[in-house]
């Protein structure tokens, strides 16, 4: 027996991952790295780079003159 179940996209796939996540209560820092690896903007600053194992490059923040 088959399933018939068509495959999902990656893209569908990041989407409902980044759905469920983002309900999960969690440090700001650990936030902006899901954030980062799920292509989600959840942060500000937000981390746009993963640079080596815990350090991470922010994106500039455009100040109102």
């Amino acid at each position: 027996m088959t399933d018939d179940k068509p495959i999902r996209e990656p893209d569908q796939i990041r989407q409902d991952c980044a759905r469920k996540l983002r309900a999960v209560q969690v440090s700001t820092h650990f936030q902006a790295i899901l954030g980062c690896l799920l292509g989600e903007d959840w942060t500000t600053p937000r981390l746009v780079e993963m640079i080596g194992y815990l350090v991470g490059k922010v994106a500039e923040i455009k100040r109102q003159k």
